[in-house]
């Protein structure tokens, strides 16, 4: 039960001391929708921590998805309260993928996870850059799949290895879309016009995969 508490509150204080030291963000959105995003990222880490100790009898197995599960929580949470992803998640699971493949030769798996969705995520971040200059000439900085969502992706690919790493990648764009569209709905926007963090998606993919795969 401690450990269930211990890992996702490590998380969300590295992140606040992330967010001081990576982007000297000092003060971050105090709105109820963020509290209540931050509450769900802690709750699925603590789920996901109790059942990768209840599941896994493997020491290295274990060390790897909750390690991995650390870095998919701090990737969620830094994308609630700053709208980034940091580049040092993906270098970071790149190197569990690949030191945890060496001890059973799935290296060359999460390389190719990592590197599959990196570039998938590129792909979308230069589509969704050119449809948003289209789209909002008078805000041509607004992208619909930023840099830090295709480090999202290359990260739980990494972790997830291939071919999961593209299931993991579709199943956060389909959590953003489901979370957007009753948004949309209630707020009578187009969906197209709205944004949504990706971070809590690839944690619940990574996680999800992990944990029964």
């Amino acid at each position: 039960m401690l450990a269930g508490i211990a890992l996702p509150s490590a998380s969300l204080c590295s992140t606040k001391l992330g967010l001081r030291y990576i982007y000297k963000v000092y003060h971050t959105r105090q709105e109820s929708r963020t509290f209540a995003k931050l509450g769900l990222v802690f709750v699925v880490t603590a789920i996901s921590t109790m059942a990768f100790l209840l599941s896994t009898g493997m020491f290295k197995l274990l060390a790897f998805n909750l390690v991995g599960l650390l870095i998919m929580s701090m990737v969620a949470n830094f994308d609630i309260l700053a709208g980034r992803i940091p580049i040092y998640f993906m270098f970071s699971a790149f190197i569990l993928g690949f030191a945890f493949g060496l001890s059973n030769d799935r290296w060359i798996i999460s390389l190719m996870g990592g590197l599959t969705n990196l570039a998938l995520g590129s792909i979308l971040h230069l589509l969704g850059k050119k449809y948003a200059t289209m789209r909002f000439q008078e805000h041509p900085n607004i992208v619909s799949f930023g840099m830090g969502d295709t480090f999202g992706a290359g990260s739980s690919g990494a972790l997830v290895g291939f071919p999961l790493a593209v299931v993991g990648l579709l199943i956060a764009l389909i959590l953003a879309v489901l979370y957007a569209l009753p948004k949309s709905l209630l707020e009578k926007r187009a969906i197209t016009s709205m944004t949504v963090e990706l971070g809590p998606g690839f944690l619940l993919a990574t996680a999800g995969l992990l944990l029964f795969f």
